[in-house]
């Protein structure tokens, strides 16, 4: 069994390969998702994990949820911006 690794645990390298492919997967829910845990925040993944609900109940993403979770991310990177320096917000925003 493979061992589960706490998002917030992994290197920043690893964050963004790892994001990079669930967006290349169409999973950028998942990627928000891994952003906010490696960043701590709480409040953010409990919106997401409800933006997740959503989508699986409508089995689809209609406009007006996905503008939801554009702003999600936004402010997510907003927040990243006060943790890391101009090189990793660069490389982090090529991620999505």
């Amino acid at each position: 069994m493979k061992k589960q690794v706490k998002p917030e645990s992994i290197t920043f390298e690893t964050l963004c390969e790892q994001l990079a492919e669930k967006t290349d997967y169409n999973n950028h829910n998942g990627s928000i998702l891994l952003l906010a845990e490696w960043l701590g925040e709480p409040q953010t993944i409990a919106v997401i994990k409800h933006v997740m609900g959503i989508h699986v109940a409508r089995q689809s993403m209609d406009f007006e949820l996905i503008a939801f979770r554009s702003m999600i991310l936004r402010e997510l990177i907003e927040y990243a911006e006060t943790k890391l320096d101009v090189l990793q917000i660069t490389k982090l925003k090529g991620c999505f």
